[in-house]
């Protein structure tokens, strides 16, 4: 099924949607029509081929809501302070990432180009001041998983990095849009942000942030949750797919055999929105290998399409 006509995938699990602040009138729901659509990309040393999957709910959310802006920002500030990431690496990985996202979104259909915006530096004095302001005041309140989350890593520091979510999604606190990490000229009036479970935590922290601080804008903003990502999907994991010095082989007996099962699920939502006749709802039937010899067939012209796709990036 091509992918613009997949109106009633999973990509976006409509019934996720949390809303973080509502318009004065209180009459604004979740699944309303938004001004900006974005998603936020980590990047490591090593990319995962899956990556580019994570685009996916903005560009058909954006394709199927064409009024609206779509986004990407990429947040390294954080990551490359707390993992200590080879500075070159990651700025070659960004360019990977978005060369890799353009080629993807031509190949899927859709029409509309999506903006990527500036990360600004959050290790500046006025924004280092409202990080740990807003990392103070969720230390007061945060919940056991979060508390969990912080103490496995670096304590306070990691505390600030959650915190800065709240800045790098632009949350409606009652500060001078120079402190939001991801630079907008001008401030969404409506503002949905998509991530994958893994974002529920920092969702978490920002609910609680944005019930602690003054709301004195009219902007709305809401999380949403796609299937896409229940391990950060920028982020590698032994045995899957990368790009690393050179360009991944792709074939559909390779992808099923990847050994970690939620890797294999973004894999194959990369795989399907190349396909002609499977759909995202197929993808149960395709891990239990419940396939007919025409499934099989257009999953391997998908993966042949995604090797053409990435036999054209930089190495």
């Amino acid at each position: 099924m091509p992918f613009i006509e997949s109106a009633s995938s999973p990509l976006l699990d409509k019934g996720s949607l949390m809303t973080l602040s509502e318009m004065p009138d209180g009459n604004s729901k979740p699944d309303d029509m938004y001004t900006n659509i974005c998603t936020g990309f980590g990047v490591a040393e090593k990319l995962p081929v899956r990556v580019a999957a994570y685009a996916l709910p903005v560009l058909q959310m954006g394709e199927q809501q064409p009024q609206a802006r779509t986004e990407f920002y990429i947040a390294v500030a954080f990551a490359q302070k707390l993992n200590q990431s080879n500075p070159e690496q990651v700025r070659t990985n960004i360019v990977l990432i978005k060369e890799y996202i353009s080629l993807l979104r031509a190949a899927v259909g859709v029409t509309g180009e999506p903006v990527w915006l500036e990360e600004r530096d959050p290790f500046e004095a006025h924004r280092q001041i409202q990080i740990k302001t807003l990392a103070a005041a969720l230390k007061e309140k945060a919940s056991d998983r979060i508390k969990r989350f912080a103490d496995a890593r670096n304590g306070d520091e990691s505390l600030e990095y959650i915190a800065a979510h709240a800045l790098y999604m632009w949350d409606t606190h009652d500060i001078d849009p120079d402190l939001f990490i991801t630079h907008r000229e001008q401030p969404p009036e409506s503002l949905l942000v998509i991530g994958g479970p893994a974002e529920k935590l920092f969702s978490e922290a920002r609910q609680i942030l944005t019930g602690t601080f003054p709301q004195t804008t009219s902007r709305r903003a809401a999380q949403g949750f796609t299937e896409i990502g229940r391990r950060p999907p920028y982020y590698p994991v032994e045995g899957e797919l990368v790009f690393n010095g050179e360009k991944p082989k792709i074939t559909f007996d390779l992808i099923k055999a990847l050994p970690d099962a939620d890797v294999l699920r973004d894999t194959l939502y990369l795989v399907v929105s190349l396909s002609e006749i499977v759909a995202f709802g197929d993808i149960p039937c395709i891990k239990s290998k419940n396939l007919t010899s025409d499934e099989v067939d257009d999953l391997e012209a998908a993966c042949d399409k995604l090797q053409a796709i990435i036999s054209q990036l930089v190495s």
